[in-house]
Order: structure tokens, then sequence, then C-alpha cells
């Protein structure tokens, strides 16, 4: 019987740290856009508040 220099082949799950390390690195940056787009919005929201209220001001001031 002859040996070989092979090493014998076990079910060994391998893991790609550098990928784990981009998803996680692309889950932050796609959490902190989030967050960006959530404040963009929240400012469009008071913006349209404050333009509602000044187109209110200025027709009452028009009325006058």
């Amino acid at each position: 019987m002859e040996e070989h220099d092979e090493p014998e082949q076990h079910d060994i799950e391998v893991i790609d740290l550098e990928a784990e390390e981009r998803e996680t690195i692309k889950d932050i940056i796609i959490q902190e856009k989030e967050a960006q787009v959530q404040a963009l919005m929240d400012n469009l929201e008071r913006a349209k508040f404050v333009i509602t209220y000044l187109e209110q001001e200025n027709k009452q001031l028009s009325d006058k």
C-alpha cells in the first residue's frame, strides 16, 4: 500500500475574513447613508412646513 503526501479531506468550512470585513464595512456604509437620507427627508419636511407658513403669512399680508 502506498502512502500519499496529500492531507485527508475533511468537511471544513473556510471563512473568508476579508469578505466578512467587506460585508461589515458595506453594512456600516449603508447604515450611514440611510441616516443621511433620513436627515435629508426630515429637512425637506421642515422646509415644506416653513414654505407653507410663509405662503400663508404672505397671503394674509397681501389681503390687508
